[in-house]
């Protein structure tokens, strides 16, 4: 019955208890599922042998919660989107190996340790030639947590989402995942969300995305009270175009959420802005490295647990900016 009826699914979701006999009953759907295109199953126990989607030629979204992936038997080459929940970490290195075609992945481990010794995964320099979408939630912790992307390069990543108390270990994970994006010349929008050592890591690590256009930074929390501020003196000076060394070029949207020693650094951060949004009106919008361009910065938020205190001549040129165009929101939690 379940064979005949499971011939017209195009997009299934279903729970599946730890049960023989339910594993059973599905099973005999397998072999069965010509039109199948997209398929959600969340499992109560993640030790069993799941094979339904062995044979599903058409099969090419994917959504699976709370099963470890090798005991999944699913046409892994074919995807184009993949969404793992509560699987071990050393898992998403292995379903990359195995899923040349992926455009969209999202994995949320189940905070399990990684093994701490070095692991060569890939073998062979990996390189995922579709892969535009990245979501990446770290719940591990440990040096083997570094090892997530291993060499493996992204040339067509578009959009990263990592999310991650990455100020818990005394190893720079952070700056170990980011190195894997050093290739990604189209990655445009960045988010990372959690808590961080401090403003020398994160300076380190946009050092490895210039492309970025949209950036957004969720620091926030106790955790990164733990750190201190982010958003400092140091990291303002980076993003000034007339730093030596400046970060981000090509930066168009700026959203911040966290502590911060704004306050102290207003008119840093006015200088900021006035290069940024007017100064870079009048050089061409695309940034061009040889020529040291700069993109004109839209739009920038911040929504910081620090106190602020603008003088009146900065918030009148902060107003102008305003009047001129730019998208601006300065909001202190303690006001």
């Amino acid at each position: 019955m379940l064979a005949s009826v499971s011939t017209q699914w195009k997009d299934v979701e279903f729970s599946l208890p730890d049960s023989k006999v339910c594993f059973d009953a599905i099973s005999k759907a397998e072999k069965s599922l010509p039109l199948l295109t997209a398929a959600t199953v969340h499992f109560s126990s993640n030790q069993r042998q799941f094979n339904l989607f062995s044979v599903a030629p058409q099969l090419s979204t994917l959504c699976l919660n709370k099963i470890l992936l090798a005991r999944v038997l699913a046409p892994w080459h074919q995807l184009k989107e993949f969404t793992a929940y509560d699987i071990p970490l050393h898992e998403v290195r292995e379903f990359l190996q195995k899923a040349p075609n992926i455009i969209r992945c999202t994995f949320d481990d189940d905070g399990s340790r990684i093994r701490d010794e070095p692991q060569d995964t890939f073998v062979k320099p990996l390189v995922l030639e579709h892969l535009e979408y990245l979501q990446l939630w770290v719940a591990s912790k440990g040096v083997g947590v570094t090892q997530i992307l291993g060499s493996v390069e992204l040339p067509s990543l578009r959009e990263v989402y990592l999310h991650g108390h990455f100020g818990s270990s005394s190893r720079a994970i952070l700056p170990a995942i980011m190195i894997s994006f050093c290739s990604s010349h189209l990655l445009g929008k960045f988010t990372l969300r959690g808590a961080i050592t401090s403003d020398d890591e994160l300076i380190r690590v946009l050092g490895y995305i210039p492309s970025t256009k949209d950036l957004c930074l969720e620091l926030g929390g106790y955790q990164q009270d733990e750190y201190g501020p982010i958003l400092t003196e140091r990291l303002l000076r980076r993003l000034c175009p007339s730093h030596a060394d400046m970060l981000l070029p090509n930066l168009r949207s700026f959203t911040y959420y966290g502590p911060s020693t704004l306050n102290e650094h207003m008119h840093l951060f006015r200088d900021v802005l006035v290069y940024r949004f007017r100064e870079c009106a009048l050089q061409p919008t695309e940034v061009d490295s040889k020529r040291g361009t700069v993109a004109q910065i839209q739009s920038v938020t911040v929504l910081t647990s620090s106190r602020l205190v603008i003088s009146p001549d900065i918030q009148e040129e902060l107003d102008c900016l305003v009047k001129e165009g730019l998208g601006l929101s300065l909001t202190s939690t303690l006001e």
